[in-house]
C-alpha cells in the first residue's frame, strides 16, 4: 500500500490533482477489493462444456427467463403440496404449521434456483479450472461426478454430517435473504 501511495504523490506533483480526485485514488484499491467477481464461463471455454457435463444444462439455459414457472409451497398454497390425508390431524392455522411451511420453502428449490446455485458454485471453482489442461479437466470431473459414491457408507455419512455441522452456509444463506427482503422493506413504496 505504501508504494501505490508513493506513486499516486509522484503522479498528484505531476498532474496536480484536486484533493477529493487524490483521495478517490488512494480509495481505489479498497473498492477494487469489495467490487471482486468470480469469473463466468463463456461459450467456447471448456469450463463451458464442464459446466454442462457437471450438471447436465448449458450455463444459460435459463437466459431468457422472466419469471420462475415452478410454484413453491407458501402458507397460502400448502395445499397443492401437501396431500389432505397428511394434514388432516394438523392445525393449519397454527404458527408451528406456518413455521414448517417457510422452512419447506426455504430449504426447497426450484429447477431454475437451483441452477443458479449451480452456477455460484460453479463460479467458486472457476479460477481453479482455468489453471487445468484438458485431460486435468476431465479427470476433475471425474472426481465432481463420483465424490457421493463410495464402498463405505457410515463414512461417507460420517462426514457428511461433520461438513454440515462445521459448515456455517445455512447461516449465509439466511443472512443473505434477511438482507435482501430487509432491503426490500426499506425500498418499497407508501401508497
Amino acid at each position: 500500500m505504501g508504494n501505490y501511495k508513493a506513486a499516486m504523490s509522484a503522479i498528484n506533483d505531476d498532474l496536480e490533482m484536486e484533493k477529493s480526485d487524490m483521495k478517490k485514488m488512494l480509495s481505489l484499491p479498497f473498492l477494487m477489493a469489495k467490487r471482486h467477481e468470480l469469473p463466468e464461463p463463456r461459450p467456447g471455454q471448456k469450463e463451458w462444456a464442464i459446466f454442462s457435463n457437471l450438471y447436465g444444462k448449458t450455463w444459460d439455459h435459463y437466459r431468457d427467463l422472466v419469471f420462475d414457472p415452478e410454484e413453491k409451497i407458501t402458507e397460502f398454497t400448502w395445499e397443492k403440496h401437501y396431500p389432505e390425508t397428511l394434514t388432516k390431524t394438523v392445525d393449519t392455522k397454527s404458527a408451528d404449521f406456518k413455521k414448517m411451511v417457510q422452512a419447506t420453502n426455504f430449504h426447497t428449490h426450484t429447477e431454475y434456483e437451483q441452477h443458479l446455485r449451480n452456477q455460484e458454485a460453479f463460479k467458486e471453482m472457476m479460477p481453479v479450472l482455468v489453471t487445468l489442461d484438458q485431460r486435468e479437466a476431465e479427470s476433475f470431473l471425474h472426481l465432481m461426478r463420483n465424490k457421493g459414491r463410495t464402498m463405505n457408507n457410515v463414512e461417507t455419512r460420517t462426514n457428511s454430517l461433520i461438513d454440515s455441522a462445521c459448515s456455517d452456509q445455512l447461516k449465509k444463506e439466511l443472512a443473505k435473504v434477511s438482507e435482501e427482503e430487509n432491503f426490500a422493506l426499506k425500498n418499497r413504496y407508501a401508497f
